[in-house]
């Protein structure tokens, strides 16, 4: 083997300069895979050192199956179970710091005066947290312990006030100690402050409430006869949860949604399998005839077969190398805009933090880059050690058209048939289990089509540009060779991008159409912190916020909706005000299967429920079937009546019920947002700024009118996808290089007849048009495969690939736009690419090629 190496590297050092395309889009693309494995990483170990760091000690955790908040006396029924060491309560709730930044922040209240409660969080050890006086801190009940990072971000002294802006209303607190940024400072990010746990009920107004026990068990304690135990002493709305078991629910989660991301850091890598490919061929068959000696001085094909694997190892190593580095750089920059999306997935701010360059992830990427080089070179490799030696040494460098092997011909016509046929079937079923077939096939149909495409479009081209261009489109289109391969690179590059854009596109339409759906009447009232809550849940208004607006002078109706998310099944609950769902200021409810005439009266009196699709899917039930909700108070059943394009909460679909229904049984009373019917006469803005000139110092209110909601909405989504500019632009990038190094290639392996046309007097000018007219060809052909496939792919993955891995029945919507834009800019990036062979190709004497072998 190191005799291998030594032999690669002699044989690739003096033709660094013909394989610098090659190590820079390996590169690239070894970046552009370990930048997204390296950001992945790191989110998802941020998302869970938040949870490990709230658990601290804790064995098992103990939460209302509903969400939210339960009675603090379930704490007794959990102490007096055998082996429980402590149990400890908690109350965790969101609020935010007034003033410019509106910093969001969790509220977590623990027993300060409960030993046990604290030695579980370890928030007295003395590493991790400095209080000046233990005393005063105690005998003060609006003290407070915030970590030191957020301490230093909000320029704080001890001993300053912090306001923070709750549904309640604006409270106060006094910074009096310091929490280390490490255990249970690391939770939520570090936006947290602790307090004492009856302060921080009525700070956020749960009163004898919380919403969570960690337990830690005798170090003897058997961990399953337990949580036995707990699971039959507790109440059936209360859930017990193994801290390692959230933990894998966690990962599972976010393992689906990075399947998605992934997935387009792996197109990078297949385009430069196919560059690097088409770039070693071009290598190996310029020493043809010195392989042939080395075949007739006895050098078997399996040994020259090693040894050009071993070149294509050793030339991907150097992109590798420069790549791993610079994915490290791109993920600071990806990391942000991929937090967005998370958010926006799994309704909570997830901290964007500093990437460290982890073995894992890199490793993953590198071994990723070292294999597409070796496939890379294999096909070539095999080409040229597979054929006779006394053929090797004849044939040297002559082109001739090659009678296509009836296999190849079938395969060629049955590809797009299976792949038409793929599509069909998933248009028709709906299965999302097809869309990766749809992918794989329209992948393999758009490769082997390139050939038949240049043959159809050389007749055109020929009738258009005429002379020496239509010579060489001709020729092309018979002996493809080197333009197959830059045909394939633009078409992977243009059905990248416009896979990209339709997925953009799509989760952008999907999530305004479902969030706006409920948002009717002229203004939509709501918290004015939310503007920086993306992904976090919303900030309640308190409940009488809406007497308070139907006194503005201008307004005709409101009518409140409050979410919420049952956590044990996953399903979203939006409630809404009987008057929003009857009175038709607010707008026509979209009811796709209604049970009777009655519905929306049924659901508003409380005796039915609707559902959204997805709910229905998930839950397998039919319209009429019962539905059953764990509440605080027990289980809630009520008929299914109708299923409605209404909200966007949960990935297990949402229930819609009337806010009276949802308050008996939740016991809860705030109100996300309130919205507004204007009077006939009424000034849309007018009103807006009475609303906020009345209301809007008190309760912190934002008055938007719908289409600035949707606008919000729109935005949000634009931001979370925001690291796919970063990705089309790499692909471009890639394409550009790879479009002209196939094209320089396919010049010097043409060097022959370009002399012979020049000795028959044509003359250098259109010497380079014709590179350039093949270069357009290319582009034409690539640009109309890519644009077809990458319709059909992003259509499979959107209403396939994302339905399975995310839940989201999003609907394909393709934007028209992105493929136009795509196509041009790869048709220009294949001129651009052509420019240089095209230019070097005119200046060159005919007597110079002629020479050339």
């Amino acid at each position: 083997m190191l005799q291998s190496l030594r032999l690669a590297w002699h044989q690739i050092r003096p033709q660094l300069r013909q394989l610098a395309v090659a190590v820079v889009v390996i590169a690239l693309s070894v970046a552009l895979a370990s930048s997204m494995l390296l950001a992945n990483h790191a989110l998802s170990e941020s998302f869970e050192r938040s949870l490990d760091a709230l658990a601290g000690k804790a064995d098992l955790q103990i939460t209302a199956a509903s969400g939210g908040s339960f009675d603090e006396s379930m704490i007794d029924l959990v102490r007096d179970v055998p082996s429980i060491g402590t149990a400890a309560p908690l109350l965790v709730g969101s609020a935010f710091v007034r003033g410019e930044g509106r910093a969001g922040v969790r509220v977590i209240g623990v027993d300060m005066l409960d030993d046990p409660s604290v030695r579980l969080y370890d928030f007295r050890g003395r590493s991790s947290v400095g209080i000046e006086d233990p005393l005063v801190f105690l005998s003060q009940p609006d003290s407070a312990i915030v970590p030191r990072a957020f301490f230093e971000r909000q320029e704080l002294r001890l001993g300053d006030r912090l306001q923070l802006q709750t549904s309640g209303g604006a409270r106060d607190v006094v910074v009096r100690g310091l929490l280390a940024d490490t255990g249970v400072g690391r939770a939520f990010a570090g936006q947290m402050v602790v307090m004492d746990l009856e302060f921080a009920q009525r700070l956020l107004d749960e009163e004898g409430k919380i919403t969570q026990i960690d337990v830690a068990l005798d170090a003897d304690a058997d961990l399953d006869a337990v949580e036995a135990a707990l699971k039959a002493r507790v109440p059936s709305f209360l859930d017990v949860h193994r801290l390692d078991e959230r933990k894998a629910d966690v990962r599972r989660a976010v393992a689906g949604f990075q399947l998605v991301m992934n997935a387009v850091a792996a197109c990078a890598l297949l385009l430069a399998l196919v560059i690097t490919s088409n770039r070693l061929a071009t290598v190996y068959e310029a020493r043809t005839w010195e392989m042939g000696v080395m075949r007739a001085l006895g050098t078997s094909p399996r040994v020259l077969l090693r040894d050009l694997l071993v070149e294509a190892l050793l030339l991907s190593s150097l992109g590798v190398v420069i790549g791993i580095p610079l994915g490290w750089l791109l993920a600071q920059v990806i990391v942000a805009p991929v937090a967005d999306a998370m958010a926006l997935n799994f309704k909570q701010v997830i901290d964007a933090p500093w990437v460290p360059l982890r073995l894992g992830p890199a490793a993953t990427a590198a071994i990723a880059g070292l294999g597409a080089g070796v496939v890379a070179g294999m096909l070539p490799a095999w080409r040229v050690t597979r054929t006779s030696i006394v053929e090797v040494l004849r044939k040297g460098r002559l082109r001739a058209p090659r009678a296509e092997r009836r296999a190849k011909v079938i395969a060629r016509w049955l590809a797009p048939a299976a792949a038409l046929a793929c599509l069909a079937l998933q248009l028709a079923t709906g299965d999302g289990r097809l869309g990766a077939l749809v992918i794989v096939s329209f992948a393999v149909a758009g490769a082997l089509l390139i050939q038949p495409g240049l043959r159809a479009i050389d007749r055109p081209l020929h009738a258009l540009l005429g002379g020496a261009v239509a010579i060489g489109v001709h020729d092309q289109s018979i002996v493809p060779s080197r333009a197959v391969a830059a045909g394939g690179v633009l078409l992977g590059g243009i059905a990248a991008v416009v896979w990209m854009g339709n997925t953009s596109r799509s989760f952008e339409t999907f999530v305004v159409d479902e969030l706006m759906a409920t948002r009717s009447g002229d203004l939509v009232v709501d918290s004015a912190y939310n503007e920086s809550a993306v992904g976090a849940g919303e900030t309640k208004l308190a409940a009488d916020v809406m007497a308070r607006i139907a006194e503005v002078p201008g307004v005709a109706a409101v009518g409140a909706i409050t979410y919420d998310l049952v956590e044990r099944s996953g399903v979203g609950i939006l409630a809404v005000d009987a008057a929003r769902m009857q009175d038709a200021r607010f707008g026509t409810w979209r009811i796709e299967q209604p049970i009777a005439d009655d519905a929306l009266r049924r659901v508003a009196d409380g005796e039915a429920v609707f559902g959204t699709a997805q709910l229905l899917t998930s839950q397998k039930l039919r319209v009429g079937d019962p539905v059953s909700i764990v509440t605080p108070t027990g289980t809630l059943e009520r008929p299914l009546a109708g299923v409605v394009n209404a909200s966007f909460l949960a990935q297990n679909g949402d229930v819609v019920m009337s806010r009276a229904l949802y308050e008996r049984w939740w016991r809860r009373t705030g109100v996300n947002e309130v919205q507004v019917v204007l009077a006939d006469d009424a000034a849309s803005e007018s009103v807006a700024r009475e609303i906020r000139a009345r209301l809007g110092d008190a309760y912190q209110l934002r008055v938007r009118s719908t289409e600035q909601v949707a606008n919000w909405f729109a935005d949000s989504v634009r931001q979370g996808f925001a690291v796919n500019d970063v990705m089309i632009l790499i692909t471009l990038v890639v394409v550009l290089f790879g479009s002209g190094d196939a094209l320089a290639a396919n010049v010097a392996e043409r060097a022959k007849e370009i002399g012979t046309l020049r000795a028959l007097g044509l003359s250098s000018g259109s010497i380079t048009g014709m590179v350039l007219g093949q270069a357009l060809a290319i582009g034409l052909v690539g640009a109309a495969l890519g644009v077809a496939a990458g319709w059909a792919m992003s259509f499979g993955f959107v209403e396939g690939v994302v339905r399975l891995a995310l839940g989201w029945n999003v609907v394909f919507d393709p934007t028209y736009t992105t493929a136009l834009v795509a196509a041009l800019l790869g048709i220009a990036a294949c001129l651009l690419g052509a420019a240089v062979p095209a230019v070097r190709a005119g200046r060159m004497s005919a007597a110079t090629l002629l020479r050339y072998e």
